[in-house]
Protein backbone atom coordinates (compact mmCIF):
# COMPACT_ATOMS: atom_id res chain seq x y z
CA UNK A 1 0.00 0.00 0.00
CA UNK A 2 1.10 3.00 -1.09
CA UNK A 3 1.79 6.03 1.55
CA UNK A 4 1.57 9.70 1.59
CA UNK A 5 4.56 11.00 3.43
CA UNK A 6 6.01 15.03 4.37
CA UNK A 7 9.28 15.76 5.24
CA UNK A 8 9.09 19.11 6.82
CA UNK A 9 12.31 20.89 6.67
CA UNK A 10 15.06 19.48 4.67
CA UNK A 11 17.86 20.58 7.01
CA UNK A 12 20.10 17.96 7.93
CA UNK A 13 17.95 15.53 9.96
CA UNK A 14 15.51 16.15 6.95
CA UNK A 15 17.49 15.16 4.34
CA UNK A 16 18.88 12.08 6.26
CA UNK A 17 15.15 11.43 6.79
CA UNK A 18 14.40 11.55 2.78
CA UNK A 19 17.43 9.42 1.93
CA UNK A 20 16.64 6.83 4.53
CA UNK A 21 13.05 6.92 3.40
CA UNK A 22 13.80 6.78 -0.22
CA UNK A 23 16.36 3.64 0.28
CA UNK A 24 13.20 2.10 1.76
CA UNK A 25 11.18 -0.38 0.71
CA UNK A 26 7.83 1.32 1.10
CA UNK A 27 5.84 2.57 -1.87
CA UNK A 28 5.91 6.24 -1.00
CA UNK A 29 4.43 9.29 -1.96
CA UNK A 30 6.96 12.12 -0.39
CA UNK A 31 6.49 15.37 -0.18
CA UNK A 32 9.62 17.70 1.13
CA UNK A 33 8.28 21.20 2.34
CA UNK A 34 10.42 23.59 2.90
CA UNK A 35 10.04 27.19 0.80
CA UNK A 36 13.94 28.19 0.79
CA UNK A 37 15.03 29.76 -2.19
CA UNK A 38 18.41 27.79 -1.77
CA UNK A 39 16.80 24.57 -1.65
CA UNK A 40 16.55 24.47 -5.71
CA UNK A 41 19.39 22.61 -6.37
CA UNK A 42 18.95 20.10 -3.68
CA UNK A 43 15.71 19.26 -5.12
CA UNK A 44 16.66 19.03 -8.49
CA UNK A 45 19.50 16.52 -7.41
CA UNK A 46 17.21 14.63 -5.71
CA UNK A 47 14.86 14.19 -8.86
CA UNK A 48 18.05 13.16 -10.53
CA UNK A 49 17.88 9.80 -8.49
CA UNK A 50 13.86 8.92 -9.11
CA UNK A 51 14.55 6.94 -12.08
CA UNK A 52 16.13 4.42 -9.60
CA UNK A 53 13.31 4.12 -7.36
CA UNK A 54 10.18 2.68 -9.44
CA UNK A 55 7.77 2.96 -6.52
CA UNK A 56 8.96 6.29 -4.61
CA UNK A 57 7.13 9.71 -6.29
CA UNK A 58 8.49 13.02 -4.85
CA UNK A 59 6.93 15.97 -4.43
CA UNK A 60 7.85 19.67 -3.46
CA UNK A 61 5.97 22.14 -0.83
CA UNK A 62 2.82 20.22 -1.84
CA UNK A 63 0.33 21.64 0.51
CA UNK A 64 -2.60 19.52 -0.25
CA UNK A 65 -0.19 16.19 0.24
CA UNK A 66 0.89 17.86 3.34
CA UNK A 67 -2.53 18.20 5.00
CA UNK A 68 -3.65 14.45 3.18
CA UNK A 69 -0.63 12.52 4.64
CA UNK A 70 -0.83 9.34 6.32
CA UNK A 71 2.94 10.29 8.48
CA UNK A 72 4.68 13.77 8.49
CA UNK A 73 7.80 14.11 10.04
CA UNK A 74 8.42 17.54 11.12
CA UNK A 75 12.16 18.03 11.56
CA UNK A 76 11.94 22.15 10.45
CA UNK A 77 13.42 24.91 13.17
CA UNK A 78 16.17 26.90 14.61
CA UNK A 79 18.53 24.90 16.17
CA UNK A 80 20.06 25.63 19.18
CA UNK A 81 23.31 26.96 19.54
CA UNK A 82 26.51 25.03 19.92
CA UNK A 83 26.44 24.34 23.98
CA UNK A 84 23.26 25.68 24.87
CA UNK A 85 19.96 24.43 26.18
CA UNK A 86 17.71 22.86 23.35
CA UNK A 87 14.78 24.97 25.42
CA UNK A 88 16.59 28.24 24.33
CA UNK A 89 14.57 27.98 20.66
CA UNK A 90 11.24 27.50 22.29
CA UNK A 91 9.79 30.73 21.25
CA UNK A 92 10.66 30.78 17.17
CA UNK A 93 10.11 27.06 17.10
CA UNK A 94 6.76 26.68 18.67
CA UNK A 95 5.25 29.57 16.62
CA UNK A 96 6.15 27.30 13.36
CA UNK A 97 4.38 24.38 14.42
CA UNK A 98 1.37 26.81 14.88
CA UNK A 99 2.00 28.74 11.36
CA UNK A 100 1.65 24.99 9.89
CA UNK A 101 -0.80 22.98 11.52
CA UNK A 102 -2.93 25.42 13.04
CA UNK A 103 -6.68 25.82 11.30
CA UNK A 104 -5.22 23.37 8.93
CA UNK A 105 -7.88 20.28 7.05
CA UNK A 106 -5.63 17.75 7.89
CA UNK A 107 -6.15 13.73 7.51
CA UNK A 108 -7.76 12.45 10.92
CA UNK A 109 -5.85 9.32 10.60
CA UNK A 110 -2.09 11.66 10.12
CA UNK A 111 0.67 10.75 12.32
CA UNK A 112 2.83 13.44 13.41
CA UNK A 113 6.47 12.29 14.43
CA UNK A 114 8.26 15.14 16.10
CA UNK A 115 12.10 15.84 15.85
CA UNK A 116 12.59 19.14 16.01
CA UNK A 117 13.85 20.17 19.59
CA UNK A 118 13.40 21.29 22.07
CA UNK A 119 11.05 17.82 21.02
CA UNK A 120 9.17 17.57 24.04
CA UNK A 121 7.36 20.98 24.19
CA UNK A 122 7.24 20.68 19.67
CA UNK A 123 5.20 17.66 20.38
CA UNK A 124 3.30 19.15 23.07
CA UNK A 125 2.48 22.71 20.67
CA UNK A 126 2.03 19.81 17.64
CA UNK A 127 -0.66 18.05 19.48
CA UNK A 128 -2.38 21.63 20.76
CA UNK A 129 -2.26 23.24 17.02
CA UNK A 130 -2.96 20.20 14.81
CA UNK A 131 -6.16 18.87 17.06
CA UNK A 132 -5.36 15.45 16.17
CA UNK A 133 -6.12 12.69 19.08
CA UNK A 134 -2.88 12.64 21.38
CA UNK A 135 -1.80 8.83 20.44
CA UNK A 136 -1.22 10.02 16.83
CA UNK A 137 1.40 12.47 17.87
CA UNK A 138 4.73 11.22 18.78
CA UNK A 139 8.34 12.71 19.54
CA UNK A 140 11.63 11.08 19.35
CA UNK A 141 12.31 12.33 22.78
CA UNK A 142 14.43 10.25 24.78
CA UNK A 143 14.48 7.34 22.42
CA UNK A 144 17.79 8.45 21.25
CA UNK A 145 18.88 9.50 24.73
CA UNK A 146 18.71 5.57 25.46
CA UNK A 147 19.99 4.39 22.38
CA UNK A 148 23.26 6.08 23.19
CA UNK A 149 23.11 5.46 26.99
CA UNK A 150 22.96 1.55 25.75
CA UNK A 151 25.91 2.53 22.92
CA UNK A 152 27.96 3.88 25.58
CA UNK A 153 27.34 1.02 28.11
CA UNK A 154 28.39 -1.60 25.81
CA UNK A 155 31.70 0.38 24.44
CA UNK A 156 32.71 0.86 28.08
CA UNK A 157 32.33 -2.58 29.04
CA UNK A 158 33.31 -4.77 25.48
CA UNK A 159 29.91 -6.07 25.48
CA UNK A 160 27.14 -6.08 21.75
CA UNK A 161 25.50 -2.81 22.03
CA UNK A 162 22.50 -5.48 20.62
CA UNK A 163 22.46 -7.16 24.05
CA UNK A 164 21.95 -3.49 25.87
CA UNK A 165 18.70 -1.97 26.58
CA UNK A 166 19.66 1.01 28.79
CA UNK A 167 16.31 3.05 29.57
CA UNK A 168 16.04 7.26 29.98
CA UNK A 169 12.71 8.62 30.46
CA UNK A 170 11.74 12.85 30.78
CA UNK A 171 13.27 15.72 28.60
CA UNK A 172 15.15 14.96 25.88
CA UNK A 173 18.20 17.28 27.43
CA UNK A 174 19.18 18.42 30.29
CA UNK A 175 17.26 17.06 33.28
CA UNK A 176 16.52 13.63 31.54
CA UNK A 177 16.18 10.81 34.01
CA UNK A 178 18.03 7.41 33.45
CA UNK A 179 16.04 4.65 34.74
CA UNK A 180 18.69 1.77 35.60
CA UNK A 181 16.33 -0.35 37.91
CA UNK A 182 14.37 -0.92 34.39
CA UNK A 183 17.75 -1.26 31.75
CA UNK A 184 18.71 -4.50 30.49
CA UNK A 185 21.71 -6.54 29.30
CA UNK A 186 20.75 -10.17 27.45
CA UNK A 187 17.35 -9.87 29.02
CA UNK A 188 18.85 -9.60 32.69
CA UNK A 189 18.66 -6.56 35.04
CA UNK A 190 21.64 -4.37 33.89
CA UNK A 191 22.90 -4.17 37.71
CA UNK A 192 22.97 -7.46 38.52
CA UNK A 193 25.85 -8.32 36.52
CA UNK A 194 29.31 -7.24 37.40
CA UNK A 195 29.92 -5.39 34.45
CA UNK A 196 27.91 -2.23 34.60
CA UNK A 197 29.22 -0.83 37.83
CA UNK A 198 28.22 2.43 39.15
CA UNK A 199 31.51 4.15 37.66
CA UNK A 200 30.85 2.62 34.30
CA UNK A 201 27.18 4.44 34.36
CA UNK A 202 28.05 7.23 35.74
CA UNK A 203 30.73 7.33 32.53
CA UNK A 204 28.31 6.09 30.05
CA UNK A 205 25.68 8.95 31.52
CA UNK A 206 28.12 11.57 30.72
CA UNK A 207 28.51 10.43 27.65
CA UNK A 208 25.52 10.30 26.90
CA UNK A 209 24.30 13.96 27.95
CA UNK A 210 27.27 15.31 26.07
CA UNK A 211 27.20 13.59 23.25
CA UNK A 212 25.74 16.02 21.40
CA UNK A 213 28.23 18.92 22.13
CA UNK A 214 30.93 15.95 20.57
CA UNK A 215 29.34 15.67 17.52
CA UNK A 216 28.93 19.20 17.38
CA UNK A 217 32.55 19.51 17.48
CA UNK A 218 33.01 18.23 13.75
CA UNK A 219 28.96 18.75 12.91
CA UNK A 220 26.87 21.25 12.47
CA UNK A 221 24.36 18.84 14.47
CA UNK A 222 22.95 15.63 15.27
CA UNK A 223 21.20 13.95 12.31
CA UNK A 224 21.71 10.32 11.67
CA UNK A 225 20.88 8.62 14.73
CA UNK A 226 17.61 10.76 15.21
CA UNK A 227 16.58 10.19 12.02
CA UNK A 228 16.83 6.33 12.51
CA UNK A 229 14.44 6.51 15.64
CA UNK A 230 12.20 8.51 13.53
CA UNK A 231 11.89 5.90 10.86
CA UNK A 232 11.77 2.96 13.31
CA UNK A 233 8.12 5.09 14.90
CA UNK A 234 7.15 5.36 11.67
CA UNK A 235 7.66 1.44 10.79
CA UNK A 236 6.42 0.35 14.34
CA UNK A 237 3.30 1.96 13.21
CA UNK A 238 2.95 -0.31 10.40
CA UNK A 239 4.05 -3.57 12.52
CA UNK A 240 1.36 -5.77 14.02
CA UNK A 241 4.57 -6.55 16.66
CA UNK A 242 4.21 -4.26 19.69
CA UNK A 243 7.14 -2.38 19.97
CA UNK A 244 8.15 -0.89 23.87
CA UNK A 245 10.03 2.08 23.58
CA UNK A 246 10.05 5.49 25.63
CA UNK A 247 8.66 8.81 23.48
CA UNK A 248 7.96 11.91 24.04
CA UNK A 249 4.10 11.76 24.13
CA UNK A 250 0.77 13.45 26.01
CA UNK A 251 1.16 12.05 29.76
CA UNK A 252 -2.06 10.42 30.57
CA UNK A 253 -3.99 10.87 33.87
CA UNK A 254 -2.32 7.88 35.35
CA UNK A 255 1.28 9.56 35.00
CA UNK A 256 0.28 13.26 35.43
CA UNK A 257 -0.64 12.23 38.68
CA UNK A 258 2.21 9.97 39.80
CA UNK A 259 4.76 12.99 38.50
CA UNK A 260 2.51 15.67 40.80
CA UNK A 261 2.17 17.66 37.65
CA UNK A 262 -0.74 20.73 37.09
CA UNK A 263 -1.81 19.52 33.48
CA UNK A 264 -0.75 16.87 31.76
CA UNK A 265 2.89 17.68 29.79
CA UNK A 266 4.34 15.78 27.08
CA UNK A 267 7.78 14.04 27.86
CA UNK A 268 9.02 10.47 27.50
CA UNK A 269 7.44 7.69 29.10
CA UNK A 270 7.58 4.05 27.97
CA UNK A 271 5.05 3.63 25.11
CA UNK A 272 4.02 0.58 23.31
CA UNK A 273 3.61 1.06 19.21
CA UNK A 274 2.53 -1.49 16.88
CA UNK A 275 -0.58 -1.42 13.64
CA UNK A 276 -2.86 -1.20 16.55
CA UNK A 277 -1.85 2.56 17.37
CA UNK A 278 0.31 4.22 20.34
CA UNK A 279 -0.56 3.19 23.52
CA UNK A 280 0.78 4.17 27.20
CA UNK A 281 0.87 0.95 29.64
CA UNK A 282 0.86 1.21 33.62
CA UNK A 283 3.75 3.20 35.20
CA UNK A 284 7.02 1.42 35.61
CA UNK A 285 7.86 0.30 39.12
CA UNK A 286 10.64 2.77 40.18
CA UNK A 287 13.02 3.70 42.52
CA UNK A 288 12.82 6.60 44.92
CA UNK A 289 15.41 8.62 43.06
CA UNK A 290 14.64 7.77 39.90
CA UNK A 291 10.98 8.89 40.60
CA UNK A 292 12.04 11.72 42.05
CA UNK A 293 14.78 12.43 38.82
CA UNK A 294 11.89 11.95 36.48
CA UNK A 295 9.42 14.41 38.91
CA UNK A 296 12.44 17.00 38.22
CA UNK A 297 12.51 17.02 34.30
CA UNK A 298 8.62 17.14 34.29
CA UNK A 299 9.02 20.33 36.41
CA UNK A 300 11.71 21.75 33.90
CA UNK A 301 8.84 20.97 31.31
CA UNK A 302 5.82 22.05 32.71
CA UNK A 303 7.43 25.36 32.79
CA UNK A 304 7.58 25.21 28.83
CA UNK A 305 4.31 23.69 27.57
CA UNK A 306 1.57 26.38 30.04
CA UNK A 307 -0.56 26.59 26.61
CA UNK A 308 -1.38 23.06 27.13
CA UNK A 309 -3.92 24.49 29.51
Amino acid sequence: MTKTITVIGYGNVGRVLVNLLLGSSHHIHLNILDPADWLTGAFLDLEHALGMQPNKRVHFNDQQLFESSDYVFFTAGTPSKHGSSRLTTVKDNTQLVKDLFLGKDLNPNMCVIAITNPVDVITAAIFKYSNLPWNQVVGTGTYLDSQRFSYHLAQLTGTDYRDVNALILGEHGESFAPILSQSSYSGKPLMEGSKFTPTVTDRALYQTHHAAFEIRKTEPGTSMAVSHCALRIMEYFEDEVERHIPASVLLNDVWTKKLELAHPICMSVPVVISSKGLEIPDPLELKNSELSALKRSAQVLLEYQGFLV
